[in-house]
């Protein structure tokens, strides 16, 4: 049997070496294993329940209830919200940018600029100052 190339470190035999297209790891690592904990706090954030919006009433996770709360919180001049806010909307628009099919890359742009034009000084005409805790969106925000 003659072979024309080299068999040794880094050079396995032909036989042996994987087939275009062939993964040395099939199965791939495995996925990481919630703890009750987690799995209980995902469940309790998917839970749905009744809130008014804007005067109707609509079924909301409860993630998403908390978040209008922190937004209502940060127009009100609580900075931890602010950031919390500023952070997830970051957060979404990167993956938005990732997959151009999520709903949420508006409404998080819109968010950001708004937060922006309300609390950073920078932004706006320091002639007139805005109060903290009240809100340039009305009294009902």
């Amino acid at each position: 049997m003659t072979r024309d190339y080299d068999v040794g470190y880094g050079r396995p035999p032909k036989r042996t070496r994987f087939k275009p297209g062939q993964s040395g790891n099939p199965s791939g690592r495995p996925k990481k294993k919630r703890t009750p904990a987690e799995a209980e706090a995902k469940l309790l954030l998917e839970d749905k329940f009744m809130m008014r919006v804007n005067g109707k009433a609509r079924r909301l996770t409860a993630y998403d209830a908390i978040l209008r709360v922190l937004i209502r919180q940060g127009m009100d001049g609580n900075m931890r919200a602010i950031a919390y806010i500023l952070k997830r909307a970051e957060v979404l628009m990167a993956n938005a940018a990732a997959n151009e099919k999520d709903r949420h890359v508006e409404g998080a742009e819109i968010l950001i600029q708004a937060i922006r034009e309300t609390f950073l000084p920078s932004d706006r005409d320091e002639s007139e100052p805005q109060p903290i805790g009240t809100s340039p969106f009305g009294a009902g925000c």
